[in-house]
């Protein structure tokens, strides 16, 4: 990787900043503005289908849904029903 920007457009980097922004927000809702903390696999969960979702992708390539926005839309949506079902 050349560049910046080169590093910023690789999808395992793309996933992987993602995923630590999410793992970030929901520890800090756990934390701060639930009552009651996050269970461990609802930390857990957007991790663990990032992880079902990278074998997917490196199985069947030519795939639609082996793009990484169908990955990281997975991983946002999980984040947001985690926060939407403990709220």
């Amino acid at each position: 990787m050349k560049t910046i920007k080169e590093f910023f457009t690789h999808p395992l980097i793309q996933m992987a900043l993602v995923l630590g922004a999410i793992t970030i927000i929901l520890a800090i809702f756990s934390k701060r503005v639930f009552a009651e903390p996050l269970r461990n696999w609802e930390l857990g969960l957007p991790a663990f289908l990032a992880a079902l979702f990278q074998g997917f992708a490196k199985s069947r390539k030519d795939s639609p849904f082996s793009k990484t926005w169908v990955g990281l839309a997975i991983i946002i949506l999980s984040a947001i029903l985690v926060l939407a079902l403990n709220a």
